[in-house]
């Protein structure tokens, strides 16, 4: 057996190569750039005004004029107007491009606004003192043409949909999702459909797997296969040639049945290892044929929830780019837990006053228990190096749900 973060370091050092396809830039949200985004233009492309008010020369200001004649109105989307007499200005709007022969920008609340005996409409300015450029958004200040706007490897949120948009990238580059099969295997499962034997239980794992991958993005094809050792060989042969990674649920412990690594070993699949120090789901398989990763994990509920949890999701998320944020919480009582291994105690993570995570343990009936699993929405590590949770340590949390509950 491995530890669980020796686990995690060969997990994470594989490399998969999926493609590239070209999409519409409103259908790639959440997707990994797979090109550079550059400017088109400069950003801003023009002189923009950043306050409704109006737009004066500063010489005027240095020349000691507090008072202003209107000369023009520009709008945004207008051309620019010109100013050429002191003396003079142009109300402008937000977003307008500047006037020309302007170069600051006084803002309506800083004006007080009259007529002058000839009924012309001007601005005073009140008593404050102004900057020259102040106001402005000045073109190429945010980025120049053919500056990168967005890095190749960066995931796509709403923000950047926008800033595709701005540069006219319509059709953008991404990396091809990643090609995902789910398969749970054993005679005793049954379809959600079929009413089971009392010897049988219907399927779930790949149900919850598929689930879970969804919540990051992942799409996933989900299969249920009997203990055939013939269909069962040349279906996952079929598997390992058409999919980026293969996740199983049972058959990979010591009983007579549990076949599947004894199949990947047939199959040409390399053993990257087999058995965790970690309680549950110590007999956890992974390994790789070619292009193909294979996660072959114990069949009961709470340990296929454990693998998907803190090995499966984290790698994928880290294959799209995206940064594993690390959580820790405190426990509420004292735990004891005596075997050398790593203990993911289901528990209840609530958020004290000071902001802190608290991990309310609900242990449950086993790794076979699923019911427990709507209970609780997170794991909590104990380190094989130690043999109890203490009150005032932190241990790593692992999240199965984007809840929070309130305060215990």
């Amino acid at each position: 057996m491995i530890s669980v973060e020796e686990a995690k370091a060969i997990i994470f050092r594989q490399q998969l190569q999926t493609g590239i396809e070209s999409i519409d830039f409103n259908f790639s949200l959440g997707r990994t750039l797979a090109e550079d985004i550059l400017a088109d233009r400069n950003m801003p492309p023009f002189d923009r005004v950043t306050m409704d008010g109006i737009a004066i020369n500063y010489s005027d200001y240095l020349n000691e004029i507090r008072k202003w004649i209107v000369a023009n109105v520009q709008y945004a989307g207008e051309a620019a107007s010109c100013l050429t007499d002191a003396g003079q200005c142009i109300e402008v709007m937000t977003g307008a491009v500047l006037p020309n022969g302007c170069d600051t920008i006084i803002r309506y609340e800083d004006l007080q606004e009259d007529l002058n005996s000839s009924k012309e409409k001007h601005f005073e300015l009140i008593e404050i003192a102004i900057k020259k450029g102040q106001n402005i958004h000045f073109a190429g200040s945010d980025k120049k043409v053919n500056d990168i706007v967005l890095n190749i490897g960066q995931i796509i949120a709403s923000s950047d949909i926008a800033l595709l948009a701005t540069v006219g990238k319509q059709k953008v580059e991404v990396y091809k999702k990643l090609n995902i099969a789910v398969i749970a295997t054993g005679d005793e499962l049954t379809k959600i459909d079929v009413h089971p034997e009392e010897f049988q239980i219907r399927a779930s794992n790949q149900h919850l797997i598929t689930a879970a991958l969804k919540e990051i993005g992942a799409e996933s094809d989900q299969y249920l296969m009997r203990d055939d050792l013939n269909n069962l060989k040349d279906w996952l042969d079929k598997c390992l040639k058409q999919y980026d990674i293969v996740v199983i649920t049972g058959a990979v412990s010591k009983g007579k049945a549990d076949f599947i690594p004894s199949v990947l070993h047939e199959l040409k699949v390399i053993e990257l290892f087999h058995g965790v120090a970690q309680r549950p789901a110590k007999p956890f398989w992974f390994g790789r044929k070619q292009h193909c990763l294979v996660f072959a994990m114990p069949g009961n509920p709470v340990s296929a929830t454990v693998c998907t949890y803190v090995y499966l999701l984290p790698f994928i998320q880290m294959h799209q780019g995206k940064k594993y944020f690390k959580f820790k919480a405190k426990v509420t009582v004292d735990i004891t837990f005596k075997p050398s291994l790593n203990y993911f105690m289901q528990a209840k993570i609530s958020q004290n006053k000071d902001g802190n995570f608290i991990a309310n343990p609900f242990i449950g009936n086993g790794s076979g228990d699923l019911t427990n699993l709507a209970e609780i929405n997170a794991f909590v590590e104990l380190p094989s190096s130690e043999d109890r949770f203490n009150l005032n340590e932190f241990y790593n949390v692992y999240f199965t749900r984007n809840i929070i509950c309130e305060q215990l």
